[in-house]
């Protein structure tokens, strides 16, 4: 029998059951951590794609709330620069994300950030390679 510190009966230390403990508390899980579940993208992608699912993406819109900018025009499309428009919303990112789409053969028009998460966490279930190719799209496109 094991206690509750992930230790069993005789002393000896389990790191398993201290790591399933910690899982079980811990159970605030994302709806986007399958995105990283075997994901074929560069480290690099994988963390811009986290920063990005957190929100931390140092966008215009973030650095002038540090008063490191002085505006959030976009470069682009001369939109206001956000979290949301740097992904789907900017007329030039969006069309990359479209042709990504169009070329893994996925029919889908995108949208704000927080829908196209969701939408992408609903078509890369599974373990086949269309699920892979998505998953890896995303991350890397973004």
């Amino acid at each position: 029998m094991q206690s509750d510190l992930g230790q069993k009966d005789r002393g000896k230390f389990s790191m398993k059951t201290l790591y399933l403990k910690m899982r079980c508390e811990g159970s605030n899980e994302v709806v986007w951590n399958r995105l990283f579940c075997g994901n074929p993208a560069r480290p690099r992608a994988l963390m811009t794609l986290w920063q990005a699912c957190h929100g931390r993406l140092p966008t215009k819109d973030r650095l002038l709330r540090f008063g490191m900018l002085g505006d959030k025009i976009c470069c682009f499309c001369e939109g206001p620069k956000s979290h949301d428009h740097l992904f789907f919303g900017c007329s030039v990112f969006g069309d990359v994300w479209k042709q990504v789409l169009e070329w893994i053969q996925v029919k889908h028009h995108p949208q704000e950030w927080n829908e196209e998460l969701k939408w992408i966490i609903r078509h890369d279930k599974g373990k086949g390679h269309k699920a892979s190719i998505l998953k890896l799209a995303v991350t890397e496109t973004v």
